[in-house]
């Protein structure tokens, strides 16, 4: 992701390039890329690190270039803070976020499980259903691992049948680090 830097005398603006390298079919951005640029600009004038709810408004396509997030902090109390961002690109307005920060590090806060992970394999014991190479349009899949414990249910190697689902992880590549998922991310079956 690229820099999100400060507007030099205007407080709560911030600059930022949207690149292709998120891109999804059709040319643009992936939401949660374009997304993760505006939570980055919100955390930045929020006093808690950690977004906690997130409400995202896409009200335009956001496109590779430069774009500038307009925060706003609506409340910072001691234990959630609130704010907005609205992104605009060529001074029109292509999202608008409303989300809840929190410290979830913080000590002496209680925390509830309402369910255990699933228990998966280690990642290099999965199967990497992007292995026979990134998908034609989807640049960043050319930064994804999509792996699974096993092929979804009715799925065969060179098709589609049954009801699918699946258990597994997805990883991240970037410039600078990589991030997994793994093993929180999983989808139940239908019932």
């Amino acid at each position: 992701m690229e820099a999100v830097a400060d507007r030099p005398g205007e407080t709560g603006r911030f600059a930022a390039v949207v690149t292709e390298r998120w891109n999804v079919i059709g040319g643009r951005p992936n939401g949660g890329y374009v997304l993760g640029i505006a939570l980055r600009a919100l955390a930045r004038v929020l006093p808690m690190p950690d977004p906690l709810v997130v409400s995202a408004f896409f009200l335009r396509p956001t496109l590779p270039g430069a774009v500038e997030i307009h925060t706003e902090v609506a409340r910072g109390g001691r234990r959630i803070a609130t704010g907005t961002a609205r992104m605009l690109q060529d001074g029109k307005e292509t999202m608008r976020v409303t989300a809840s920060f929190s410290d979830l590090a913080a000590p002496g806060r209680r925390t509830v499980m309402l369910d255990e992970r699933p228990p998966l394999p280690p990642p290099e014991d999965t199967r990497d259903l992007l292995a026979r190479g990134a998908i034609a349009g989807l640049s960043l899949t050319d930064r994804v691992q999509y792996r699974v414990a096993a092929l979804p249910a009715g799925r065969r190697e060179s098709g589609r049948a049954g009801r699918p689902w699946s258990s597994g992880c997805a990883t991240a590549t970037g410039a600078s680090r990589t991030r997994s998922a793994c093993p929180r991310w999983w989808t139940r079956p239908p019932r």
